[in-house]
């Protein structure tokens, strides 16, 4: 009876041997899964990142873009018009500047810019 006990004790340790194996190939595979899908977030995440960098560069340059051109065509404007109040004055002495220099202080697009 003893040959038999033991033979049947093999036969479980055996039976829980297998199922442990199964349960930690199982565990491996879960394991090497949930890397993968890390891996994969991961890349997508630095993609991502250098997206958003390459955007906001976009942004700061078309933004400087944008502010020089309106400042230029300020500095333009301005221009013209001390020009516009050098020639009045040397012929009409009396001429009140501060009416052709009332549209540009302060600049009106100024509140366009940000």
């Amino acid at each position: 009876m003893e040959s038999h006990d033991g033979l049947a004790a093999f036969v479980v340790f055996a039976g829980v041997l297998s199922k442990f194996a199964t349960l930690v190939r199982e565990l491996d595979r879960r394991v090497d899964q949930r890397t993968a899908e890390l891996k994969r977030e991961m890349i997508e995440r630095r993609r991502l990142d250098r997206e958003i960098v390459q955007v906001a560069d976009r942004e700061w340059r078309r933004l400087g873009h944008d502010l020089h051109d309106r400042l230029g065509q300020h500095l333009v404007g301005t221009a013209l018009a001390a020009q516009a109040i050098k020639a009045l004055r040397c012929t009409a002495p009396t001429f009140d500047a501060s009416v052709v220099m009332l549209p540009f202080v302060p600049y009106a697009g100024a509140h366009e810019i940000y």
